[in-house]
């Protein structure tokens, strides 16, 4: 499972510091690195449709169920709502996410 994400200030420059933090209705709980600073360090690849971030979610395999995700700040507040993110372990059904986090 590969999630990229954009955290951004209301001018679009990438936001470091934060984590991207997760739970699984398996049980499972994930926390991300901290997020690049001013930087997209977080890359889809090169072949087909590419995009970019500044932090990514990788918890591990797919899952048959739901990771619910959300960002928390350097104090470890959560910063933003939750985003549900739907998987199956059927190899036909994988693919990437990108999600955008943007400060108003």
């Amino acid at each position: 499972m590969y999630v990229i994400i954009e955290i951004l200030d209301a001018s679009n420059t990438p936001l470091g510091g934060y984590r991207v933090v997760g739970d699984s209705s398996e049980g499972k709980h994930y926390v991300s690195e901290e997020s690049c600073y001013g930087d997209w360090c977080k890359t889809t690849g090169t072949g087909g449709y590419a995009k970019v971030g500044n932090v990514s979610f990788e918890p591990g395999p797919f899952i048959d169920g739901t990771w619910s995700i959300y960002l928390v700040d350097k104090g470890g507040a959560q910063v933003s709502p939750v985003v549900t993110l739907s998987y199956s372990t059927d190899p036909s059904q994988w693919t990437w996410d990108f999600i955008l986090f943007k400060s108003k």
